[in-house]
């Protein structure tokens, strides 16, 4: 398993753990954007393990709910609530539809979305 724990290092200034920085400036270009090395560092040594035990093997479905498990006691800590409060998506589009759907819509209702920022978005109130 990565250790996560040195992910948020205040010795470490914040734009230095981001290599892609280091020569431009930076604005937001969401699941396009760069990766701090420590996440980077993270997601090979997760290819690794995935490698030399199977994608699919049983050993690393336990590594990987564990991981996930991990995250949520973390994210919950921060926020202080309980872990099973948290719920984690494949993409910030799939968790605002799923708030979206989970909304009782009734005609005439309004709202407002960064459908330029996310197209997807526009999805639950178009049906």
């Amino acid at each position: 398993m990565p250790d996560f724990s040195s992910f948020h290092n205040p010795s470490v200034p914040y734009r230095q753990q981001f290599p892609a920085l280091h020569n431009k400036l930076y604005f937001n270009y969401g699941g396009q954007g760069p990766l701090s090395q420590v996440a980077l560092d993270a997601i090979l040594e997760g290819y690794k393990i995935m490698q030399l035990d199977g994608p699919f093997s049983k050993k690393v479905q336990a590594w990987i709910d564990e991981g996930i498990a991990q995250a949520h006691q973390a994210i919950a800590n921060e926020l202080t609530v309980a872990p099973d409060t948290i719920t984690l998506t494949d993409s910030v589009s799939t968790g605002c539809n799923i708030a979206l759907w989970g909304l009782s819509w009734e005609p005439g209702d309004r709202s407002s979305s960064p459908i330029a920022n996310i197209p997807v978005l526009s999805q639950p109130f178009e049906s």
